[in-house]
């Protein structure tokens, strides 16, 4: 892996990924945990009762595989966006789609693609089988 400096302005370390492991660790810990951005016993309850519906039995980009995590199509900020618990903003997809979409749609799990931004993956998700907002 290539070695650059990390994300974070004024940091001399360097790292194969964005940030070092010190910025990496503090970046993780304000981040919050699942619970504190929203994803606790509600929504367990409510992501299992949406995923035991017979039309989201199957990943929604058309893998074929069972679908196992609930994605949010337009990005959400938290359990306080109206978008966060609204359906139609739900859909279904297996564990290594959700990761996949993730990755190409911000940068990997809260991490905005500065050089390339959303757009330029845009074209590459659809022809994924994404639905995206």
């Amino acid at each position: 892996p290539i070695e650059r400096p990390c994300f974070t302005p004024g940091c001399p370390n360097t790292t194969s990924g964005q940030y070092c492991a010190h910025h990496a660790r503090e970046k993780e810990r304000a981040r919050g945990t699942a619970t504190q951005r929203g994803y606790g016993a509600k929504w367990e309850h409510r992501r299992k009762a949406f995923l035991a519906r017979p039309e989201n039995q199957y990943c929604r980009c058309g893998c074929g595989g069972a679908s196992t995590d609930v994605d949010h199509i337009q990005a959400v900020t938290g359990p306080d966006d109206p978008r966060f618990w609204d359906e139609t903003n739900w859909q279904p997809l297996a564990h290594d789609c959700h990761a996949r979409k993730t990755v190409l749609e911000d940068g990997g799990f809260g991490n905005y693609l500065a050089s390339t931004g959303y757009g330029a993956n845009r074209k590459r998700m659809e022809d994924q089988g994404f639905r995206l907002a």
